[in-house]
């Protein structure tokens, strides 16, 4: 479960754009994976108080990240808490099963990013990746913003309520796929050793260590599932 828990921590945020309050106060009764032609998301909560703008909007969810809540909820949370969840349980807790701080993300991010050599990056940056790789691969701005941030300031935003579809066309523009364990495992060997090689250059395997520094129980512990899939 592992490589579900990592992907649970920072995927949902990536593939939605929610910001870390949201993803912190999200319970299951917030899902409808049944909706078509995407599962349904209802963002009405940072934490446990209404969002900046009081105004809840609803967000399609990718496909691989409705698979992996699917499989979060039928087997993840069950080997977290022992049991099966509830509509109002939390849909990511903390290892105490109560819902995340304010800096828990933020310091969990930053330790991971030590760990694998990569540099320092804050919890905005996926929701940038999200909005720049969909609009790359063809999503309409104005019907992104829909998803991302909900209408705007301005009359016609206000008075424009676009068809569910439609949100789903633009976020299904993303083009990523889940990627194996071993396609994983792989991936993250290759960053953990390239990032290696690029801080210490005249490192090598003569001090008896693995080529990957001694991170073997890191590589198959933290996996990134959703590397970007070229068209």
């Amino acid at each position: 479960m592992s490589f579900l828990r990592y992907d649970m921590r920072g995927h949902d945020k990536a593939h939605t754009d929610a910001n870390k309050g949201i993803i912190a106060g999200l319970r299951w009764r917030d899902f409808d994976l049944t909706q078509k032609p995407l599962g349904r998301l209802t963002i009405a909560r940072s934490y446990d108080a209404a969002t900046k703008t009081e105004q809840p909007r609803t967000v399609p969810l990718h496909p691989p990240l409705a698979e992996m809540l699917l499989e979060w909820r039928q087997t993840g949370l069950l080997d977290l808490t022992g049991r099966h969840p509830q509509p109002d349980d939390l849909v990511v807790p903390s290892h105490l099963r109560v819902m995340r701080s304010v800096h828990m993300n933020r310091e969990n991010l930053l330790n991971d990013l030590k760990r694998l050599g990569l540099r320092h990056r804050g919890t905005h940056d996926s929701r940038r990746t999200f909005i720049t790789l969909a609009r790359v691969d063809g999503a309409r701005k104005d019907v992104l913003e829909q998803s991302t941030h909900g209408a705007r300031g301005n009359i016609l935003d206000l008075y424009t309520t676009l068809p569910w579809p439609t949100l789903c066309e633009a976020v299904q523009c993303l083009k990523v796929r889940r990627l194996s364990e071993k396609e994983c495992t792989e991936t993250l060997a290759e960053i953990v050793r390239a990032n290696l090689t690029a801080t210490e250059p005249d490192s090598d395997e003569s001090n008896g260590q693995s080529s990957n520094g001694g991170n073997d129980e890191l590589v198959k512990e933290t996996v990134p599932r959703f590397p970007r899939v070229p068209p």
